[in-house]
């Protein structure tokens, strides 16, 4: 048996040849005659192995798993509708391509999470090294889901950290449900999470593009949370302890809502957001490192109270810039341009700034709680402004 494993793992090990990759995404018959031919050989082989649960707690862990799917989709739509960051659908939506998607969906899907359910169901007769077998079973798994071409196009190490938290950790943490769902209620519980999520991707006709932070905070969470509570409802069904479980299922989606609030916060869903200031051209006030809560101006009436002396953020070629309000000049058809410049600069900032630039009113100043932040961000490059700006005061200029 621990050689018809090797087999199945060869079998998407193969997957992984650029040749084969690029073949079995282009082709939809070849994708079809890869997973298709190969796994049906080896079905027809290897001997029958998987992870045996009550039939009750299968149907259990499949309405789980459909639940799951609903709230991670509701997730990321919702903060696409509050970020306004929804876009036209980059799949084919015709009745032929959906076709086409849903084969390029379950062939290789069905073929990894059979791969999945016979690895666990092997390792679960042997004691030792059980809990090893299925970390690195997941582990493997996961890194069959990842686009290594894009790897080898990154240059920068901004962008690696990127792609590390926004498609690494995602992927890692999500095979790691699908691990549990196999584990708890078989491979028909994993394929109705995955299998509904991507239904949903490649149907719908908007879906979400969303910031990479933003991604990757929510498929890197929510997996989390839905791993401890699938937990929890394993042990609950499992040991028939009905009314703890019925607890700590409500305690779960307590946590989840915190987080999910704590998360909108951060990525400026509420009126006011948090930001982390990365430069000194606000000192002694405000020191890099330091987080700023600021209040969004979302009407005329608010943009009014403005003042000099008022300290806001605005944007500037896609950059975050907190500066105090120096002058605020007005011409003959009432527009109005703010100029502003940094507590520590020597001079004004080159251009003024528009209300259109303007995202809001620092309110609060909370010290040094961003510096992770702050170090993650060491090497990106400080606005041109800020540093004339700095050079300005250094030189006395």
């Amino acid at each position: 048996m621990n050689a018809a494993f090797l087999l199945l793992l060869a079998m998407l090990a193969g997957s992984l040849i650029p040749a084969v990759r690029i073949l079995t995404e282009s082709s939809a018959a070849a994708c079809l005659l890869y997973y298709g031919v190969s796994g049906g050989v080896l079905y027809a082989s290897v001997p029958r192995v998987s992870v045996q649960r009550r039939e009750t707690l299968r149907r259990s862990m499949r309405l789980y798993a459909l639940s799951g799917a609903a709230v991670f989709l509701a997730l990321r739509f919702l903060t696409g509708v509050c970020l306004k960051c929804l876009s036209a659908t980059p799949y084919d939506t015709s009745l032929p391509g959906i076709g086409k998607n849903m084969l390029w969906l379950f062939a290789p899907l069905l073929a990894k999470e059979w791969v999945r359910s016979y690895g666990l169901g092997l390792s679960r007769r042997h004691i030792r090294g059980r809990a090893l077998a299925a970390v690195l079973l997941s582990l493997f798994l996961a890194l069959t889901e990842l686009n290594y071409s894009r790897v080898f196009r990154l240059g920068s190490a901004e962008d690696r950290f990127i792609f590390v938290a926004s498609t690494v950790l995602p992927t890692l943490a999500d095979s790691a449900v699908r691990s549990a769902l196999v584990l708890f209620g078989g491979m028909g519980a994993s394929v109705l999470y995955a299998g509904a999520i991507g239904v949903f991707q490649h149907v719908f006709p908007f879906l979400p593009d969303l910031p990479w932070l933003a991604s990757s905070a929510i498929g890197l969470c929510f997996p989390i949370f839905f791993l401890l509570y699938l937990r929890e409802q394993y042990r609950g069904e499992e040991y028939g302890a009905r009314t703890e479980r019925h607890g700590v299922s409500f305690g779960w989606y307590a946590e989840l809502l915190c987080a999910v609030a704590f998360y909108w916060f951060c990525i400026g869903v509420f009126p006011v957001y948090p930001t982390v200031i990365l430069t000194g051209s606000m000192e002694p006030g405000i020191h890099p490192g330091d987080v700023i809560l600021v209040r969004k101006l979302s009407s005329e009436e608010e943009l009014d109270t403005l003042s000099a002396g008022t300290v806001i953020s605005y944007h500037r070629d896609r950059i975050s810039i907190t500066h105090r309000i120096q002058e605020i000049r007005e011409d003959e058809a009432g527009n109005r341009q703010f100029i502003t410049k940094g507590d520590n600069n020597a001079s004004a900032d080159a251009a003024p700034v528009s209300p259109n630039q303007i995202a809001g009113r620092v309110i609060r100043v909370v010290p040094r709680i961003g510096i992770p932040v702050l170090l993650l961000n060491s090497s990106r490059e400080v606005p041109e402004e800020i540093q004339r700006g700095l050079r300005e005061k250094k030189t006395g200029t």
